[in-house]
């Protein structure tokens, strides 16, 4: 499989989860998460450093049950670094003025207490958080 020869170059991953919920994941991405989870799956039983990343938004990505399910995805893999928790930010809308492109919508970042309850529930699952909240 070409992947897992990919696999074997690479020192370190940064893998972007935004959803675990498959119909939610549709809803904001406008994609299936099928594919992303199962090479997320692959790539944890083939490689020994990968940083799970989160993006965090208020009101669709900050779900407690979506952290206790990827918690629950992730935990005992061996090839799991850690996970990282990364607030929203808008710093892309400029961006998409310029390129003429509509926003999604208008998104916030999580507040503080929302960041340290989901780092508390991943911590609580024994799932290493890497990024401070």
């Amino acid at each position: 499989e070409s992947r897992a020869h990919l696999f074997a170059l690479l020192d370190q991953v940064f893998f972007d989860l935004k959803l675990m919920d498959p119909s939610r994941h549709q809803a904001f991405t406008g994609q299936s998460n099928v594919l992303i989870l199962d090479t997320l799956e692959k790539l944890l039983a083939r490689h020994g450093n990968v940083t799970v990343r989160i993006p965090l938004v208020a009101s669709v990505t900050d779900d407690p049950d979506g952290i206790r399910a990827l918690c629950a995805l992730l935990r005992g893999k061996t090839g799991l670094a850690g996970i990282e928790f990364m607030p929203y930010h808008n710093l892309g809308e400029a961006k998409y003025a310029r390129l003429g492109l509509p926003l999604r919508g208008k998104f916030a970042p999580p507040d503080r207490r929302m960041m340290r309850r989901l780092r508390s529930i991943a911590v609580e699952a024994g799932i290493p958080v890497l990024s401070p909240c």
